[in-house]
């Protein structure tokens, strides 16, 4: 097994968003062993998008597919296809920054488990960026780091897990 990082992106018809979220993983500053894209059905282009750009990365892409439908079935299948010892994963309308997979490894620096961080959503989906803000201070309290949220419309500071996440293999199952 890799001591690596495997970068896992669940999606289904994300044809709009998908492109940007590739383009951001094509000059992380620090790429991750693998990359695995997990199409959970999609009935749009975006299976394609990801085959358009799979050749530009210097690292292994796999693009597998899940039937069963929902993102913890399709997260769930990229962990099986995985190598590395620690698990990533970016949501398909996420964007990452340049520095994404290098934070989240000096995380692991520490005796931790999983480490989770900020995201930024492209777009069309600013709206939902407010939701997951108003949804963590309503439920649980604002407990993501308020200096990585500086505006509604781009970047979200959160602890979900998932949208934005790395486990550790040993860990990882969502259900």
């Amino acid at each position: 097994m890799s001591m690596g990082v495997s970068l896992i992106v669940p999606f289904r018809d994300e044809e709009m968003n998908l492109e940007a979220c590739v383009r951001s993983l094509l000059v992380q500053s620090q790429p991750p062993a693998e990359l695995i894209f997990v199409d959970n059905g999609s009935r749009d282009g975006s299976r394609q998008i990801v085959r358009d750009y799979a050749p530009q990365f210097r690292i292994p892409v796999k693009i597998v597919g899940e039937q069963l439908a929902g993102i913890p079935f399709a997260r769930n299948r990229g962990i099986r296809e995985s190598s590395g010892e620690r698990i990533a994963f970016l949501d398909a309308d996420c964007i990452a920054p340049g520095d994404y997979i290098e934070l989240f490894v000096k995380g692991f620096e520490q005796d931790v488990q999983a480490v989770t961080g900020r995201y930024v959503l492209s777009g069309h989906n600013q709206r939902k960026a407010l939701f997951r803000r108003q949804a963590w201070e309503r439920h649980f309290g604002w407990l993501g780091d308020a200096r990585l949220f500086h505006s509604l419309e781009d970047q979200v500071g959160t602890l979900v897990l998932g949208c934005s996440a790395f486990v550790r293999k040993a860990i990882s199952s969502f259900g």
